[in-house]
């Protein structure tokens, strides 16, 4: 059975000095034999995660799960699919993502799919004419608006799209974009803002033909128009890993420099710039951005047999280790609320050699004054 406990404490965050603040409640969940996360968190303290279980006859197999008033539900997989994999949740209960089975099947091997809370029912999300496969990445607060990309051939193309609920019905509307093969979505993801207003991809800016493989890559938001239509604007040339992007037009995530990666953040005031890292670090990923531009993700050390990545929080150009109320060998902050939640895992560490590490998901509340 799953456990959860709280924790109350006296906190600061690593820098120069501590910092003291109010008592706030950490949330603990012990549920998996193995790794747990929190995968996202909404406003009303729900998590999405996925764990670790026992399969027979004997190892491990990943599930996914929802986290609700401390009681636990297992999503359920879509229809004729062998697995699924939660991305994002919203508000209101409403969970999207992809699910997939063997490659190979005539009818494609991945579709995009939603599961609500409401009603313990996945569903598939349909795509137009002519594209065979789909990913669900994102949806916003309210659950209006869900990003993704489709893919199609014959020929071959990868473009961003999105799912608007209208009449009861899901639409699925591709957005502009300058070449119809975009393979960089599959790594960037595509991501809408909470208020549901802008969507924000990696796409191919300039692909020379039968060049693929040399074609360059832009940042590219759309914004919606007053006739519902999605204006694209690339503002940043690069290929870059995508994470989140807030109600303001900051995008937080990841770029790769000489095999390493690098949190970054661009937003439409300073433009890009890099996050930096933890003392004895050289690797880091922003993970999530809330609307009061709190910047949440991890800085890892160097490969080796010690160390591990430590849960970050960067305001205002100033990056912060996250502390815990109990010895910790590493962890990771993958999400963060506007009222100053954030959701990760932690590695425990042991007080004597008869005790197991063991992970647990949890969850952070932030004082107000660090929101």
């Amino acid at each position: 059975m799953p456990r959860v406990f709280f924790l109350t404490f006296l906190t600061g965050l690593a820098c120069n000095h501590a910092l003291r603040a109010p008592e706030p409640t950490v949330q603990l969940i012990d549920n998996s034999v193995g790794f747990t996360q929190v995968i996202d968190l909404n406003e009303s303290g729900n998590v999405l995660g996925t764990r670790e279980v026992t399969v027979e006859p004997s190892g491990l197999a990943a599930e996914s799960y929802y986290w609700q008033n401390n009681r636990q539900l297992k999503i359920k997989l879509l229809a004729g699919y062998t697995n699924i994999e939660p991305q994002a949740l919203s508000d209101t209960g409403l969970v999207v993502g992809y699910a997939t089975r063997f490659v190979g099947n005539p009818a494609g091997n991945m579709q995009a799919f939603l599961w609500d809370v409401t009603t313990d029912e996945p569903l598939g999300l349909e795509t137009l004419v002519g594209y065979r496969t789909s990913h669900a990445c994102a949806v916003n607060k309210n659950g209006t608006v869900i990003s993704g990309y489709v893919v199609g051939s014959d020929p071959p193309r990868m473009v961003p799209c999105v799912w608007k609920r209208i009449d009861g019905n899901w639409k699925n509307i591709v957005l502009p974009t300058t070449d119809q093969y975009n393979p960089s979505l599959h790594s960037s993801r595509v991501l809408v803002s909470p208020d549901g207003n802008q969507i924000a991809a990696c796409i191919t800016s300039n692909s020379p033909t039968g060049q693929l493989t040399s074609s360059h890559r832009s940042l590219c938001v759309w914004r919606v128009q007053a006739d519902g239509s999605w204006e694209p604007s690339e503002v940043y040339q690069a290929t870059l890993r995508l994470s989140a992007i807030n109600d303001l037009g900051m995008i937080v995530g990841s770029r790769t420099v000489k095999t390493v990666r690098q949190a970054f953040v661009w937003d439409p005031a300073h433009g890009f710039q890099m996050l930096g890292l933890l003392e004895g670090d050289e690797s880091a990923e922003a993970l999530d951005v809330n609307n009061k531009g709190l910047v949440v993700g991890y800085s890892d050390d160097p490969h080796g047999p010690s160390g591990g990545p430590q849960a970050f929080i960067w305001k205002d150009g100033k990056l912060l280790a996250l502390e815990f109320p109990l010895p910790t060998l590493y962890s990771s902050a993958t999400t963060v609320t506007d009222s100053g939640m954030i959701g990760g895992f932690l590695q425990t560490s042991p007080d004597n050699e008869s005790e197991a590490s063991k992970t647990l998901s949890f969850v952070f509340s932030m004082p107000k004054h660090l929101r």
